[in-house]
């Protein structure tokens, strides 16, 4: 018994939960997120905050990556409701081509990247669905940068 409460004891002081950044906060949406190395902090930004299909909506990120972006590739993985919905990857670079402005970039460039985008395909629901973003970089796909996205619909707007 004694071995127990020592255990649970420890494992208290042992556990160091990620701390959550809040990107947006609106009456419909909140969107909060979570870096898997604090060390490596990008800087997001969205506005409006809301979820619909006729919205536009810029998104951004800024970043100053430790590692050269000659290849790099995107693991997109989405719960809603704790059930697993989507999982998406994605070579963004290849080392070869450029179709984006950051590809071949090297260590401690500061990268830009905008998104304005209308969302078409907006699922109907309310409740959290969270995204694992994880960026991978160089042959050996070292993480470059990971993060988790929770999404709080409040409501919905059709």
């Amino acid at each position: 018994m004694l071995h127990l409460v020592l255990f649970s004891l420890l494992a208290f002081v042992f556990v160091d939960t990620a701390k959550e950044y809040l990107l947006c906060n609106s009456s419909n949406l909140e969107v909060r997120y979570s870096l898997h190395d604090e060390n490596n902090h990008p800087n997001f930004y969205m506005h409006p905050c809301v979820i619909d299909t006729k919205t536009e909506i810029n998104f951004s990120m800024s970043w100053i990556p430790r590692i050269d972006l000659h290849v790099i590739y995107l693991t997109v993985d989405t719960w809603l409701q704790s059930a697993k919905v989507f999982e998406y990857k994605y070579e963004i670079c290849s080392g070869t081509d450029h179709e984006f402005p950051f590809c071949g970039a090297l260590k401690g460039e500061t990268i830009t990247i905008s998104i304005v985008k209308v969302p078409r395909h907006v699922p109907y629901f309310t409740g959290s669905l969270i995204a694992k973003l994880l960026i991978f970089a160089g042959e050996q796909k070292e993480l470059a940068v990971g993060c988790n996205v929770t999404f709080f619909v409040k409501k919905y707007i059709l």
